[in-house]
């Protein structure tokens, strides 16, 4: 799962927020959005500027600084092949939120995009667990930055839920 030293995770200090990163696409972060509709121009599928388009998540952006993006809303990675491309936020916007395909070493904050997504996704959400985070200016983003690829950390595979009894049910359908 990514380039650069062969030492473990939790001796370069990323281990929590690789684990976090892991856990959003768990509970649908990058995994959902397609199925629910709230992917738009998918890069995987042709489409030139993949978009989220979660109203709770666009709010979210807009008030990190995201009112004056060109573009459309909320930028979805169009780069790093399958796995990365339309499952992340676009490194190249969010710089070192802990959503896009990169952990960064140093602070990787959860904004409050990141947390509305979830909501528009369905889930019940606490904005107010959001780190504090304002999108970074292309002159304030660091030309070379240390930083883990999480290249390739999503195999989509047929969508599976467990029935009451913990069982394997049919193959997930969004309209159920």
């Amino acid at each position: 799962m990514g380039h650069g030293t062969s030492m473990p995770l939790q001796q370069q200090g990323l281990l929590s927020d690789v684990v976090v990163h892991e856990m959003g696409h768990v509970l649908g972060f990058g995994t959902y959005w397609n199925a629910l509709g709230l992917l738009a121009e998918p890069s995987l599928q042709g489409g030139l500027d993949p978009h989220f388009t979660g109203p709770v998540a666009i709010a979210g952006f807009d008030s990190a600084g995201g009112s004056a993006y060109v573009g459309a809303k909320v930028p979805v990675e169009n780069t790093g092949g399958p796995g990365t491309a339309d499952a992340h936020w676009r490194d190249a916007v969010f710089g070192t939120e802990i959503m896009t395909g990169y952990i960064d070493f140093g602070a990787n904050p959860l904004s409050a995009t990141t947390i509305a997504s979830f909501a528009d996704l369905g889930y019940t959400v606490d904005m107010t667990a959001a780190d504090p985070f304002i999108l970074p200016s292309p002159a304030a983003m660091p030309g070379v930055r240390r930083r883990l690829w999480l290249g390739n950390d999503l195999r989509l595979y047929p969508r599976r839920r467990l029935d009451p009894r913990a069982k394997i049910a049919p193959p997930f359908r969004p309209d159920r």
